[in-house]
């Protein structure tokens, strides 16, 4: 009966056929259930342990500088001129540039190597 299924048509299945290809479909899912839950599962957490291994967070941080004028506690006035304020601004990339900050953010973070920027405009 094996060789009669193999070698009929298409065109001549009937709906009957297809009913109970799908009922046996059924049957057979019935029986090994378990096994398409256990590669479900085993496949979601290797698919979550390659997330959390591959993860790495990309940080953006920005900061806005301003030079103002204020008086102290004293009555003192700390004045800045425009130039001041152009000084300070053609300096605080060489800043953040310098070895010595450099060597200050790795040693805070505990690393040896730095994996991003620091830029500045102004």
């Amino acid at each position: 009966m094996d060789g009669v299924r193999k070698n009929r048509n298409y065109e001549n299945i009937k709906d009957t056929e297809i009913l109970t290809l799908i009922r046996e479909m059924f049957i057979i899912f019935k029986k090994i259930w378990w096994i398409c839950a256990i590669i479900v599962l085993v496949s979601s957490v290797i698919s979550l342990g390659v997330s959390i291994k591959k993860y790495k967070p990309m940080y953006k941080a920005s900061a806005t500088f301003t030079v103002e004028t204020y008086t102290n506690q004293n009555g003192y006035t700390f004045f800045y001129d425009n130039n001041t304020a152009q000084q300070m601004a053609r300096t605080f990339p060489h800043l953040l540039d310098s070895n010595l900050l450099l060597d200050k953010v790795k040693a805070d973070l505990g690393k040896e190597i730095l994996n991003g920027v620091a830029s500045a405009e102004v």
